[in-house]
């Protein structure tokens, strides 16, 4: 607590802008959107790559979480404050940081793929920045960020070799781990017997995202077989056409998101499975559906060479 109380001392509103805007790099729909461009404009292999170690990192997070219990800063220490904008984002217990695991998923996978030195000075840089943000915050502590982070690094190195050559031979056990460790952790929330002083807030954001996570894992799953079976979409085209993949995709996605929210929660009665189904939906369309539409959008491409 240390660490946090000298940071809380130097935060200023100008700063904490700044913090709140780096902090959600390690975010959620960072996460999302950053593969999917990836998936959709660069490379199949390092986009699934990316899904992958962010899934799974994702599922033991909050796994140890719940394992754990450990409280927030906030709720440690009496009269430590944080800085209220980042509260939302701050669901669960403490340990470990979900945010630090998912901007280390993605930076380390970018690091180890491409291996330039500036890509992995630039890679390492962000990560330490969203380690930094979550504590300046005051949402995490040195340990829950470090343990997140090194969380995300071992599974990077661990599984880059499954997608080396991007071989569906190699690609696809690593995509149903994914999916397995999801339907063991949806189990383990759904069976196992929590004491009476397991907080009810964090319990319920456990098992929202249990279910949640088995909704994406299995729709990138389905994506990846429905690509390989059927569509083997290319990812390269003109510039023009790639920022059109990006914003139209990115934007159905994020529409889809807020859309499905409403209708599939009164539709199960507010149980969690509806995230599971949301984010099925979410996951399938943007790495499955949305890409049989690039053929199409290359005709522009095509259209702009003969006039």
């Amino acid at each position: 607590m240390a660490v946090l109380e000298t940071l809380e001392k130097i935060r200023t509103p100008f700063l904490d802008r700044i913090v709140l805007w780096i902090t959600e790099l390690g975010g959620e729909a960072f996460l999302i959107v950053f593969g999917l461009i990836v998936l959709w404009c660069v490379n199949k292999g390092l986009g699934r790559y990316m899904l992958s170690v962010g899934i799974i990192g994702t599922v033991l997070s909050q796994w140890l979480k719940i394992l754990c219990r450990v409280p927030r800063p906030w709720v440690m220490k009496e009269g430590f404050t944080i800085v209220e904008a980042a509260r939302e984002g701050a669901g669960g217990y403490s340990f470990p940081s979900g945010h630090s695991q998912s901007a280390a998923a993605v930076f380390s996978c970018l690091a180890l793929w491409y291996k330039k030195r500036a890509a992995v000075i630039t890679c390492a840089l962000l990560i330490v920045l969203v380690l930094f943000s979550r504590m300046y915050l005051g949402v995490h502590t040195p340990w829950d960020v470090t343990v997140g982070c090194l969380l995300s690094l071992a599974l990077a190195i661990l599984l880059r070799r499954l997608f080396a050559d991007g071989s569906p031979a190699h690609t696809r056990p690593a995509l149903l781990l994914g999916l397995l460790f999801s339907a063991a952790f949806v189990i383990y929330m759904s069976v196992c017997p929590f004491d009476a002083d397991t907080d009810p807030d964090n319990l319920n954001e456990a098992v929202k995202n249990a279910w949640l996570l088995l909704g994406g894992s299995l729709g990138i799953f389905l994506a990846f077989e429905i690509d390989e079976r059927f569509v083997q979409y290319e990812t390269k085209a003109v510039w023009y056409v790639q920022v059109l993949k990006c914003v139209l995709g990115a934007a159905l996605v994020f529409l889809m998101r807020m859309v499905l929210k409403r209708p599939l929660n009164s539709l199960f009665g507010g149980h969690p499975a509806a995230d599971a189904v949301r984010y099925f939906i979410l996951c399938l369309f943007g790495a499955g559906v949305w890409p049989m539409s690039f053929r199409y959008l290359k005709r522009l491409e095509s259209g702009t060479k003969k006039g």
